[in-house]
């Protein structure tokens, strides 16, 4: 603990890596408070990294939000924890005590490089989340190409290592000796002043509740998945291909797709 839970703190804790959440960081960065910004996932970006075009200038996404992910990670008021969550928060407006829980990735993030060898060697293919799992990534990762941090995790419900002991080729191969399958989860106490959550949305369509057929049929998509769809570093190159069988779309007479 830095200092007395009585005692007000210039510090905040932003739990969200989406774009609100990026952009809450900078804001107080930039006033001078200290952020500590929280994302549950292995990289910054949230849902808008994962869009195609934007309203209403349909812009490219990733284009308009690359800018802020270079900002963030290198400003130096704000520190990035990923795979974290927020566990429990005590005390009150001016001096906060929370508790986060850190996942591991199974990389060292001081020592990984980002050249790949590990994704490209490993033998696991996995439903990539980031596509809607609409195309497949390998069980070592790294979420996409312009993903902040720029650092490659291990999937611990696919790596055949983690799982069963068995593998390995990722620590074999790696350059910079940076895969430590030891890892353990971490628990941190931040001491701060304000917390601001922007912890995104959930989207409508589930295959639990099942409407109008998602989960059943697989040519029902989520909006993020027709937004990867729509993408060319999607799973089709921008195509329109129907998920059932990769085939094209048909045209009917007056309609064209």
């Amino acid at each position: 603990m830095e200092s007395s839970l009585n005692t007000p703190v210039g510090k905040v804790i932003v739990v969200g890596g989406g774009i609100g959440g990026i952009q809450c960081a900078l804001d107080l960065a930039d006033t001078g408070f200290y952020v500590y910004l929280l994302e549950k996932s292995h990289t910054l970006g949230g849902a808008m990294a994962r869009l195609d075009k934007t309203f209403p200038t349909n812009d490219c996404s990733i284009c308009m939000f690359s800018p802020k992910l270079v900002q963030v990670a290198g400003h130096a008021n704000i520190e990035i924890i990923i795979n974290s969550r927020l566990l429990d928060l005590q005390g009150e407006p001016g001096s906060f005590l929370a508790q986060i829980e850190k996942q591991p990735p199974y990389v060292n993030e001081e020592k990984c490089i980002a050249c790949g060898q590990c994704a490209e060697k490993c033998p696991k293919e996995v439903p990539d989340p980031f596509n809607g799992e609409l195309g497949m990534r390998k069980a070592a990762f790294l979420t996409f190409p312009q993903a902040v941090p720029l650092k490659y995790a291990l999937d611990d419900k696919h790596c055949l290592y983690l799982l069963k002991k068995k593998c390995g080729i990722c620590k074999k191969i790696c350059p910079p000796q940076a895969i430590e399958f030891d890892q353990q989860p971490e628990m941190i106490n931040i001491h701060a002043g304000a917390v601001v959550l922007s912890a995104g949305f959930e989207l409508a369509l589930t295959a639990k509740h099942g409407e109008f057929g998602y989960g059943r049929y697989q040519n029902v998509v989520t909006s993020l998945q027709y937004e990867r769809i729509l993408s060319a570093t999607g799973p089709y190159s921008g195509h329109i291909r129907r998920p059932s069988d990769g085939g094209f779309q048909k045209k009917s007479p007056g309609f064209n797709v």
